[in-house]
């Protein structure tokens, strides 16, 4: 419920950062087992390197790593804004974070069950699109 009402915050306060996120989530894993997904470590390791870039300013440029996302919705955005987007991805990586993650560095990564998780997550709300809904 955590990892879903996360998910959901996120889509309806950054809109064009969760269709990022979902866009590149929808991208990983593979299919083994007939209905078993897979991500590789690769994907992981990906993943996280996403989530970093997401929570950090560049403070040698004073440049967002993910402003290109913003340029079309929001040209005017500043550093204020983008503060508000770092701190809001450190709380959301912390929410979508599992319990029963027990490894050494289970706070600071994500392992390939939470991505899967988010991934489900963020597939059920899309049921829910602000963007399809403010079409009707």
């Amino acid at each position: 419920m955590r990892i879903l009402f996360a998910t959901l915050c996120l889509q309806s306060s950054y809109t064009p950062l969760y269709n990022y996120l979902e866009n590149r989530l929808k991208q990983y894993g593979k299919i083994v087992n007939s209905q078993t997904v897979k991500i590789s470590e690769n994907e992981v390791n990906s993943a996280n390197d996403l989530f970093k870039g997401l929570a950090v300013i560049d403070t040698l440029g004073g440049k967002w790593k993910f402003a290109k996302l913003w340029q079309s919705v929001m040209p005017e955005a500043n550093e204020a804004f983008f503060d508000r987007v770092t701190s809001f991805m450190d709380v959301f990586f912390d929410a979508i974070q599992l319990k029963s993650d027990t490894s050494e560095n289970a706070d600071e990564v994500l392992n390939a069950n939470e991505i899967l998780v988010l991934k489900n997550m963020m597939s059920f709300s899309v049921i829910v699109s602000i963007d399809i809904l403010a079409e009707k």
